[in-house]
Formats: structure tokens, sequence, C-alpha cells
């Protein structure tokens, strides 16, 4: 079961766009099983040296990944680029 609190703030998310989020592994993980269980779609940047057993439960959650990123900061700057272009 999940909080109240995850299910308020996935929804307020999904009211402004897919959510997108930066992440070196965790956080984006959280984001994709919590978006997961409400079946929404989201969308995950990370750089691509993440563990590989992190970018895979990204992915087994249905989100879509992105990991082409050398570092944190450019993966942080590509989901900025990609919600403003798409109204994420």
């Amino acid at each position: 079961m999940q909080s109240p609190n995850v299910e308020y703030w996935l929804r307020r998310a999904h009211e402004a766009g897919i959510p997108v989020v930066a992440s070196a592994g965790n956080h984006g993980r959280a984001l994709a099983e919590a978006a997961a269980t409400t079946a929404m779609p989201c969308v995950v940047f990370t750089p691509s040296d993440a563990p590989r057993t992190k970018l895979d439960a990204i992915e087994a959650a249905g989100a879509r990944l992105d990991a082409s990123y050398r570092t944190y900061d450019a993966a942080e700057a590509a989901a900025k680029d990609y919600a403003a272009s798409t109204g994420a």
C-alpha cells in the first residue's frame, strides 16, 4: 500500500504532465515504482554509470529510461530540457 502523501504528489505531478526526474538511481527507481502503482508514465534520466541493478529496476517498473549521460549534471540538464520541451 502506498502512502497517501505519495499518491497526492503523484496526482499533482500527473496533472502538470508526465513526471520527469534526474537520478543517480534511487530517486528514479522510487518514482518509477510509485508511478507504476497508479499506471502513470514517467521518464527517468540517469548517468550511464548508475548501478545496473537500479537501471534494471527503473525499466522493470515501466518507466522510460535514458541513461546516456556521462554525468549526473548532464542527466539533470537533459531532464529539464525534456520537461520544458514537452510540457511534462
